[in-house]
């Protein structure tokens, strides 16, 4: 966004930040949604769409109205979402050479430079289009069976449903970082070949650092070379001293199972990149001799000779249109604001068109407003992820943010489908407004709150050192035994 000053800068990046959110919570929220209606949804409940006579591929169930139900109905939307999570991760996070925003993309693409864009497509639209809360919320109720289900109680199924969940959620963010990988590959052929040859060399210590650095560190680089370096003042002892820390570091840490060479070249990189190390990557680090405050002064030391040219971007209309300004704001920006409010505005005239008092007619307006509420749900756990890695001491390295969002989702889930329930036994009906705006709550507001591609994702980086680190099993069943307990003693009332 634009540069002006002091508050006027931090809330135009502030809205931009929103706008971004908002398209992307749009777009995941819309397709998670359909998904569900096209592989189960409309199967069980033909007449909420009007292609209920035509081909339906029944293969999720909501385990309401039939046995079954370990394939919730979105499940197929929380495997797409984490796979495309996967796939666009950073290039630090898959350990590549080189830290791109988005590793699958040439490092000269324009698309690099939209940092708005990044964030819009995984906090946004990944973020709405996979669901924790409602996954959790349809394993509660089919636990409780009651007058919610067509037997008393599924609890087998339910179990079996949060492990297949799980399961494939991770599988498909593990594919996305693979397939990330493949194409970097095939994007940045001169990049892969600098680290074939690093590799070669007797270390793999030289990926993720500056040319003079990797070859210093893999002892390819000449007496002339180093002197030259020392004539400018660069102090290549803090050099010589971390690469000392990490052979004996590989010693020290020979009892590990997890791959030493691999970590050691995660903290070289978020170092030389001047990145915060998470708590458990510093403790770890220390107990295996890495002496990461010398390689904190030697980036200190060379930080403004770190600062090269870059990368040259690709000449394109599109970078053309990214740079051109009106007003101190960049042009897509003003495209991006228009879609918003283009959206926004059919989506308003599809509630008012939708007001026939049919099972389609209510089932649209329903929809309709699930997708204008999406936004407030990604606001909100955009906020909360601020809160990750503020725990203190020990706990320091548990995502309470994403955490809080996802407990915060179930919860209203919960209580939305026990009063709804309630309201239904009672009168033998639901009220018109209470059957469009709980379940455009559920699907929209709480369904975008709650995430699972960023959920398995920390799951994923927690995991990197297991056994001797149990935090990722730790976060995964706290998770899901925290929603599943709340689900049922906000739920259970209703049904029993």
């Amino acid at each position: 966004m634009a540069e002006p000053d002091g508050g006027a800068s931090r809330t135009l990046q502030l809205c931009g930040t929103l706008l971004y959110l908002s398209v992307g919570g749009f777009a995941g929220c819309a397709v998670r949604i359909y998904l569900g209606l096209l592989f189960g949804g409309a199967c069980e409940s033909p007449d909420t769409v009007s292609w209920g006579g035509s081909w339906v591929p029944c293969i999720t169930n909501s385990g309401l109205s039939t046995p079954g139900g370990a394939l919730f109905l979105d499940i197929i939307a929380n495997m797409v979402g984490s796979f495309f999570m996967g796939l666009l991760q950073r290039g630090a996070q898959l350990q590549l050479d080189n830290d791109l925003p988005l590793a699958f993309l040439p490092a000269s693409s324009s698309m690099q430079e939209w940092g708005e864009l990044h964030l819009g497509l995984r906090t946004g639209f990944c973020g709405s289009l996979t669901t924790f809360a409602s996954w959790s919320n349809q394993m509660v109720v089919m636990a409780c069976g009651g007058e919610g289900t067509v037997q008393s109680t599924q609890w087998l199924a339910a179990i079996v449903g949060y492990i297949i969940g799980m399961e494939l959620a991770l599988t498909s963010f593990h594919l996305g970082k693979h397939l990330a990988i493949f194409l970097h590959s095939i994007a940045n052929p001169t990049k892969v070949a600098e680290t074939e040859s690093f590799v070669k060399n007797s270390s793999l210590l030289g990926v993720n650092v500056k040319d003079f650095e990797a070859r210093f560190l893999n002892d390819n680089i000449t007496q002339e070379e180093m002197d030259k370096a020392k004539n400018i003042g660069l102090e290549l002892e803090q050099l010589r001293k971390w690469k000392d820390s990490t052979a004996q570091a590989q010693k020290l840490g020979a009892n590990l199972s997890f791959n030493k060479l691999s970590f050691v070249m995660r903290i070289q990189s978020k170092v030389l990149r001047q990145a915060d190390l998470q708590a458990e990557e510093q403790a770890l680090a220390e107990s295996m001799g890495l002496d990461i405050d010398v390689l904190q002064q030697w980036v200190n030391s060379t930080s403004q000779l770190r600062k090269g040219p870059g990368q040259q971007a690709l000449s394109s209309p599109f970078h053309s249109l990214l740079k051109k300004k009106a007003m101190g704001i960049s042009m897509v920006h003003y495209l991006v604001l228009l879609l918003y409010f283009a959206v926004n505005a059919a989506l308003v005239t599809g509630i008012v068109l939708e007001d026939r008092d049919t099972v389609l007619s209510r089932s649209r307006r329903a929809r309709y407003c699930a997708i204008i509420l999406a936004p407030f749900g990604v606001a909100s756990r955009w906020y909360l992820s601020y809160w990750n890695g503020k725990l203190p001491g020990s706990m320091s390295w548990f995502p309470i943010g994403t955490f809080t969002a996802n407990m915060c989702a179930s919860s209203i889930d919960a209580i939305l489908a026990a009063v709804e329930l309630h309201l239904n036994v009672r009168d033998g009906q639901v009220n018109y407004w209470v059957a469009v705006w709980f379940p455009a709550v559920e699907k929209g507001f709480s369904g975008s709150l709650s995430t699972v591609s960023t959920f398995v994702g920390e799951i994923s980086n927690l995991m990197f050192n297991f056994p001797q680190s149990l935090h990722g099993y730790t976060y995964m069943i706290v998770s899901l035994a925290s929603a599943c307990i709340l689900g049922i003693a906000l739920y259970g009332w209703s049904a029993w």
